[in-house]
């Protein structure tokens, strides 16, 4: 196989596993580092979640409340950045509103327009479960034996593979 070449892998005949990566091409370590990275992420997204009960908040409801604290968005910019359908995220903001932890505001150059946004009541919902989620992802780690040190290092880590632009044609939320 050249360089830079990729073929599929067959544990038996015809049940493909994924692709086969010439040897060339990976460096020292990255073999499997993408299923790693993504089952530490189911980990840390079950801890989230179990949190999140204790909370009795939805994860879904968790995100839109956490969208809500950058400021006033209208309900299509809040699907847009939860990479949600208009009336899934609809459907959450009703229920978040008959919740009384947000509330729906007449825009003020158009009246049709309106805005969401946090109440006394969403803000320390929010505020409360982050918290929670905090201390869940935080011994999640200090029980898998990260130090506060390599805690801190992993953050820098995540960021700088956040800041790596996408692959073409796919967008990231």
């Amino acid at each position: 196989m050249a360089a830079g070449t990729v073929a599929a892998r067959e544990l038996s005949p015809g049940r493909y596993v994924g692709p086969v990566v010439n040897s060339v091409d990976a460096r020292p370590g990255m073999t499997g580092l993408s299923r790693k990275l993504a089952r530490a992420a189911r980990v840390v997204a079950a801890a989230e979640a179990a949190a999140l009960r204790e909370e009795d908040l939805d994860p879904r409801a968790y995100a839109v409340l956490t969208v809500l604290l950058g400021g006033r968005l209208r309900t299509n910019q809040v699907a847009r950045v939860m990479s949600t359908s208009g009336s899934t995220t609809r459907k959450l903001v009703d229920d978040l509103t008959d919740q009384g932890l947000i509330s729906r505001s007449a825009g003020r150059y158009d009246g049709r327009v309106r805005h969401l946004e946090l109440t006394p009541a969403g803000e320390n919902r929010i505020r409360d479960a982050r918290a929670a989620v905090a201390g869940a992802v935080g011994r999640l780690l200090a029980d898998a034996g990260f130090t506060d040190e390599a805690t801190a290092r992993l953050g820098v880590l995540l960021d700088e593979i956040g800041r790596a632009p996408a692959p073409a044609g796919h967008a990231l939320r």
